[in-house]
């Protein structure tokens, strides 16, 4: 078929088959192993000798899919023809079928005169972690589950379907960089698995769509049940038919058409990128608006949002964000402080529950060590100095505050815009915030992968108003007030005004 070739034939360094059930994507997939495997790729992308690695979401994965699929009969099947020549069988060919009966299982993809020596973990089940072949290549098979291994090298990586942990995908891709060598990821569209979700939307971003083809290093393909010939139609319109009912429109998008439908299970499916997006030339802040940083410290990655009030109260506009991986207090407080230069805040917000733990090695509380370093970097805002207001622990009730704010949208203005050139990350979250995908009545999301997205929900939990911000020194009865306040609500080390 057309986009199977055309998988076959790229030589991208990673190519994305993405696909529904019955979309051709594990024959084309397993095929191409076999090429590079038995040196029979006749588009030459791939070594006389070296290793495959096979992932899948673990062993179970090898032993019911990876090997009946490469080393057992039936990939497909085959039926002879008048003139005693074996081709595939097709269903929807009503010779074929009238004969469906004669028709036989094919051979193995990769024929056992191949196999030279094969190392088990459970030969009952049939997972494998290594097969040796006699062509001088080795295939390695392992599962998503656990730790990802090091020490190995591999020149081809082919990921099937989901996996469990993210991190496996990093640890593979550099495997392959050693070598120069090819990664491909066959899988149905699975939201939950942030590295496919983010590789394609590099496949589909504006700047990969502006190289040239030949040149891209990620290429996506996309598979559909529709363009399947070897489907009968009476067959594909049941199965429609089926999911409608039984899944939605969402599972027929995803397993039918090979998209991502998790709209029905993001936690904002009102964010319209076109209308709460803007360019910053069109955003309209001046100096006159108030303006207000949120910080989530993470754990890996670490994240603040940058938003203006207008005057009258009427627009939020999130104007630009700090977006630090590996991070700690200093290294967001050295970046918050090149984009806060000239600008003048009124308050400070910041994770209570994450902020209010202490450093494991230091001690200190996170809250200190944040506002210490705010303090050495020169951030102080009217409010709260070089401290923070504690952003809401209600997660319910501030998904429903920043929620409503994007629901109330004028289309002509939105309440709440979010600039393009400085925000990427905040608006990239809004496509992968999501419930998790058994529990849509759960009352907490999967914040695993969102951090600029959470400090936004702190401001909306806050609403935050627009006040005259005045040198943050002058104002000392005000000030006297704060402090009477944050002994009230014994928030010392959150709100420190010294």
């Amino acid at each position: 078929m057309p986009l199977q070739d055309e998988f076959h034939r790229s030589s991208n360094r990673i190519r994305l088959l993405i696909g529904g059930n019955r979309s051709g994507k594990s024959v084309a997939s397993f095929v191409e192993d076999a090429r590079a495997a038995l040196n029979m790729d006749p588009y030459k992308k791939y070594p006389k000798k070296g290793t495959l690695v096979l992932l899948g979401y673990d062993l179970r994965h090898v032993g019911l899919v990876v090997y009946p699929m490469l080393f057992r009969p039936g990939a497909f099947k085959i039926i002879k023809e008048a003139d005693g020549t074996w081709t595939t069988f097709n269903p929807s060919n009503p010779e074929h079928w009238e004969r469906r009966r004669q028709a036989r299982l094919a051979p193995p993809i990769i024929p056992a005169r191949f196999v030279q020596d094969i190392a088990w973990e459970d030969k009952a089940k049939q997972e494998f972690v290594r097969i040796d072949l006699i062509t001088g290549w080795t295939i390695l098979a392992f599962g998503s589950r656990g730790e990802p291994q090091q020490g190995f090298q591999a020149d081809v990586v082919h990921i099937d379907e989901d996996i469990q942990r993210d991190d496996w995908f990093t640890e593979l891709l550099m495997r392959v960089v050693d070598r120069s060598g090819y990664l491909y990821w066959t899988a149905m569209p699975q939201s939950k698995t942030y590295s496919l979700r983010r590789l394609c939307e590099m496949a589909d971003g504006e700047e990969t769509a502006q190289i040239p083809e030949e040149a891209r290093d990620i290429k996506k393909i996309v598979l559909t049940t529709d363009a399947n010939v070897y489907l009968r139609d009476d067959t594909r319109e049941f199965a429609k038919r089926v999911l409608t009912v039984v899944g939605g429109d969402d599972e027929v998008r995803r397993r039918i058409y090979g998209e991502f439908s998790e709209r029905s299970g993001l936690v904002y499916p009102m964010f319209d990128r076109s209308l709460h997006t803007v360019k910053l030339a069109n955003c309209g802040i001046d100096d006159s608006w108030c303006r207000y940083i949120a910080v989530d410290p993470g754990v890996r990655t670490a994240a603040a949002v940058f938003l203006a009030v207008s005057p009258d109260n009427s627009q939020w506009v999130v104007y630009d964000e700090a977006y630090v991986h590996e991070a700690n207090a200093p290294a967001l407080a050295r970046e918050v402080a090149k984009k806060a230069q000239g600008q003048a805040f009124y308050a400070f917000l910041i994770d209570f529950k994450g902020s209010s733990v202490r450093d494991i090695g230091s001690g200190e509380r996170v809250v200190d060590m944040y506002q210490n370093a705010f303090r050495q970097h020169g951030l102080r805002s009217y409010l709260t100095g070089s401290g923070f207001i504690p952003g809401s622990t209600d997660v319910k009730g501030r998904i429903q505050a920043l929620a409503r704010i994007l629901g109330e949208d004028d289309p002509q203005l939105p309440r709440l815009r979010i600039v393009q050139e400085r925000c990427p990350n905040l608006i990239s979250e809004f496509s992968r915030y999501q419930w998790p995908p058994m529990a849509r009545n759960a009352t907490k999301p999967d914040t695993r992968h969102v951090h600029a997205i959470i400090c936004l929900e702190y401001l909306a939990a806050y609403n935050p108003q627009w006040h005259q911000v005045t040198d943050p020194e002058y104002d000392e009865v005000y000030r006297m007030f704060l402090e009477k306040q944050r002994r009230k609500h014994r928030f010392p080390h959150v709100v420190n005004l010294s």
